[in-house]
């Protein structure tokens, strides 16, 4: 049988093999994801987690979700990431962005919608599931989960677009600057100092399917990057080892994608009133 078809197939039995008596209560988990964390003594918070099914270890290129099926489930990654990605018809893939810990993936405001797209594991990872339809039921009653899953609605989008600008209009090397670079931000949330490291999960062809480019073409970029001594990616490590040049190569404004980054996480405090009024008039 085809890799992929392996693939797909382990994917639909651990779909299926999620049930809502498996419920495993967050203040029993040993890493919470950061979206519990943010509600953590708040009124919804005990309501909210009973959407959440049960936490689960999976492998390295577990599908998760399926292009053009529905699921009854959405994911918070707490370990791990996992990749999402289109496939075309004559199965050229487009890998759409990058979850990492902290990140939901798969929720939609209607339960019943087919996917557009495919999520896999990268690497062993461990997801927390949810419902769709017991969120779906809570969050009108818990404006501050809701507002918190906007924020994080708004976050992907805006990335995403500047994700897609990046693709389109640069050239080989700033797009696998600003990948790389973009990566180590939303993975540390901070500014890189000279000789960072970051434990990266990604093949030449991952990374490639990412910006438009082959894998060949990317590791010549890579070569290219630490020859400069911008950035060396060796073994799945990644080192920043000119954080200044790398963001101008990739034309990147650091303090302002980190402002952006941060701005998806609201405090715990907020006028909600206040808030709606103001995303009613953005």
């Amino acid at each position: 049988m085809h890799a992929n078809e392996c693939a797909k197939r382990q994917g639909s039995m651990i779909r299926k093999s999620i049930h809502p008596h498996q419920q495993q209560h967050c203040t029993a988990c040993a890493a919470p994801c950061v979206f519990m964390q943010d509600l953590e003594g708040g009124t919804c918070f005990g309501e909210l987690e009973h959407a959440l099914l049960h936490r689960a270890d999976m492998p390295a290129n577990t599908e998760i979700l399926a292009q053009g099926e529905a699921s009854d489930n959405f994911f918070m990654v707490a370990k791990g990431w996992v990749c999402l990605y289109v496939l075309l018809e004559d199965g050229r893939r487009q890998n759409i962005g990058f979850a990492l810990p902290g990140d939901m993936v798969g929720f939609s405001f209607d339960p019943v919608e087919e996917m557009g797209f495919s999520a896999e594991t990268l690497g062993d990872s461990n997801l927390c599931v949810g419902s769709k339809e017991r969120a779906l039921a809570i969050l009108p009653e818990c404006p501050m989960a809701l507002m918190r899953l906007s924020r994080q609605i708004w976050w992907e989008h805006h990335h995403t677009r500047s994700l897609l600008t990046s693709v389109a209009r640069t050239n080989a090397i700033e797009r696998v600057a600003y990948l790389l670079y973009t990566l180590y931000l939303r993975a540390t949330r901070k500014e890189a100092a000279r000789g960072d490291c970051l434990q990266v999960p990604l093949t030449q062809q991952q990374i490639g399917d990412a910006v438009g480019l082959t894998s060949v073409h990317v590791s010549r970029m890579l070569s290219h990057l630490r020859s400069s001594d911008l950035l060396s990616l060796r073994g799945g490590r990644l080192r920043i080892l000119d954080p200044r040049g790398l963001a101008e190569l990739a034309n990147l404004d650091v303090d302002t994608f980190l402002q952006q980054l941060n701005a998806a996480e609201p405090p715990r405090q907020v006028n909600v009133a206040e808030f709606l009024e103001q995303a009613g008039t953005a």
